[in-house]
């Protein structure tokens, strides 16, 4: 089975300097997530670098994606790509069909990116850093 978020290095689209140095991760109201979101995509479509940012709703949600495991899971990669899942799971001393699952959940975010070289995975981050921001409001009654 392939992966659709498999990056082929020899792909002339493949250019991991179009990343920014910093991915952001923020968590804020849907609305504010929702114009913010415009906003960058109006500024892209005018040919302006924007930065790449995950947004969520709620905290919660934050919460269950970074869990202790997969921040330690991207540091390891950020610090020293593997050959390969088999030996990240190794360096991690987990699993491997745990950091399977881990790196799988965190490619859906486009945090972790994917190439194959021969038979193994290699995982991958384009960032230098992961950035955090939230904000909270006041619970706001149903209209």
């Amino acid at each position: 089975m392939t992966n659709e978020r498999e990056t082929d290095p020899d792909d002339e689209r493949f250019d991991e300097e179009e990343y920014p140095a910093t991915l952001r991760i923020v968590v804020r109201p849907d609305d504010r997530a929702l114009d913010g979101m415009r906003e960058r995509a109006d500024r892209w479509i005018d040919g302006e670098a924007v930065a790449h940012i995950v947004s969520f709703g709620e905290t919660s949600a934050l919460r269950q994606l970074l869990t202790d495991r997969r921040v330690e899971l991207l540091r390891s990669v950020m610090a020293d790509r593997p050959a390969s899942i088999s030996a990240l799971s190794d360096r991690l001393e987990r699993d491997y069909r745990d950091v399977y699952d881990d790196l799988d959940l965190l490619a859906d975010y486009d945090i972790v990116r994917f190439r194959t070289d021969g038979r193994a995975k290699q995982s991958y981050v384009s960032y230098e850093e992961i950035e955090f921001s939230g904000t909270i409001t006041a619970d706001r009654p149903a209209a």
